[in-house]
Parts: structure tokens; C-alpha cells; sequence
């Protein structure tokens, strides 16, 4: 059976209309994916900021003590409440973190020391930025003291 010209273009028009269905929801299926994925890489980002923060005010309480509070954590009034809090972001960071991160995470939970805390930071770098490092733990900087500001008043 020879096809008319009026089934060819119906025909025709058919397959265009299904293509440009198809095409646009493929094309809004990938955009929400994308939107997805960028919410999950930001809440990510942001979380582990934070946790970095947290875990050097832990290890250096007093000192960190003022940039807490500018964070917003004017409720953590010793270093019991920061290490509740966390064990806290432990447990949640099951919700979102690489393996590695939570590894080394438990770490310094454990046994906190700068070493675990750099650690954890190289395990953030990876899983955010996918960026390996030739650094070793025993080549990082030792933790910095914070500067005597009496000593360079009184010297004024």
C-alpha cells in the first residue's frame, strides 16, 4: 500500500510533535537533576565549613572561642557541649559525606589532634573538589598560637 501525501505529512507532523515531547522532557528531567545535585553539593560544602570550624574550635577552645560566637554558636559554653555537637554532625554527616570524610571524621572524635583534623580536612578536599594531595599529615604546618597582642601593646 502506497502512503498519501496527507499520511506522510500527518505522519511527519506526529513524529515531530513525540520528538519535541520527548525532547523537552528529557530537557526538564536534566534540569531538575542538575538543581539536585547543586543543593546536594552546597548543603555539603556548607556542612563541612562548619565541622572544620568546629573541630579546630575544639582543639583550641578559649582561642576559638570569639569566632564561634560570630558563627552563631553562642550556646556552645564548653568544650562538652562542642563535642556533643560534634557527635552530632557525625551522625548526620552519614546523611551526605564520603566514606573517607566519615572516617576520619570518627578520628578526631576519638582522638582529637591536629593531625586527625588535617586529616579530615584533605578527606573534604577530596570529596568536594575530587582533588588528591602529595601532602603528608607529618609535612603539615604544627598548630599556630595565637598571637600575644599584650606583648605588642606593651611594647607601643
Amino acid at each position: 500500500m502506497i502512503a498519501t501525501t496527507e499520511q506522510l505529512i500527518i505522519s511527519g507532523v506526529a513524529a515531530l510533535g513525540l520528538n519535541t515531547i520527548l525532547s523537552s522532557w528529557l530537557t526538564l528531567f536534566w534540569q531538575r537533576r542538575s538543581a539536585k545535585k547543586l543543593r546536594h553539593e552546597e548543603y555539603k560544602e556548607a556542612r563541612y565549613m562548619c565541622i572544620i570550624l568546629l573541630m579546630h574550635g575544639y582543639l583550641f577552645f578559649e582561642s576559638a572561642k570569639p569566632e564561634l560566637i560570630k558563627r552563631g554558636y553562642e550556646n556552645l559554653k564548653s568544650e562538652k557541649d562542642l563535642w556533643e555537637l560534634l557527635w552530632a554532625e557525625y551522625i548526620n554527616s552519614y546523611l551526605y559525606a564520603s566514606d573517607e570524610f566519615i572516617a576520619s571524621f570518627i578520628k578526631f572524635i576519638m582522638r582529637p589532634e591536629v593531625g586527625n583534623l588535617h586529616r579530615t580536612a584533605l578527606a573534604v578536599r577530596k570529596d568536594l573538589w575530587g582533588r588528591r594531595t602529595k601532602i603528608k599529615i607529618n609535612q603539615a604546618p604544627p598548630p599556630m598560637k595565637p598571637p600575644s597582642f599584650e606583648a605588642k601593646a606593651s611594647s607601643v
